[in-house]
């Protein structure tokens, strides 16, 4: 399996909550790191937990379709990844997120593999957000296809 297989089948994984699936494709020092509230997970078990314990349930997800070239695919609709772009052995992806409670989030996964699995995941999130007036005229809206609503 190439590297590109790989993240597209782990981000399929991530998508569908197939944990099973998701610890096959791991090395077995695998660790998830989330910088914004500085936490590391080093388990598959505690990663398990984490989500079986995910207020309101852990998100369910609609089929994963690719589109375009290899390194583009998109969720549908919980969690639109908007792009995935890599190489070697580092790849990033970015999702748009809806959680349990209606919240929509944009999220950066930075996927660093080694010998074929994936070594360590980590996180960036931020809630979507309408921008501040003081930049109203400084800026231009991002057009909805760069932006797909969940």
């Amino acid at each position: 399996m190439t590297n590109a297989e790989l993240v597209r089948r782990y981000l399929e994984a991530n998508a569908r909550n197939n944990l099973d699936a998701l610890e096959s494709m791991r090395a077995p020092d695998w660790e998830h790191r989330w910088p914004a509230t500085g936490e590391i997970v080093r388990s598959n078990a505690a990663y398990r937990q984490l989500r079986e314990r995910y207020p309101g349930g852990y998100p369910s997800f609609d089929p994963v379709r690719v589109i375009g070239a290899e390194d583009r695919y998109i969720v549908t609709p919980a969690n639109t990844v908007v792009r995935v772009a890599g190489s070697g052995d580092v790849w990033i992806g970015e999702a748009r997120m809806r959680y349990a409670d209606g919240s929509d989030w944009y999220g950066v996964k930075l996927l660093e593999l080694r010998e074929g699995l994936v070594r360590r995941e980590t996180d960036y999130w931020s809630e979507v957000t309408e921008p501040p007036a003081w930049r109203d005229g400084l800026t231009e809206r991002l057009a909805h296809d760069d932006a797909p609503a969940p």
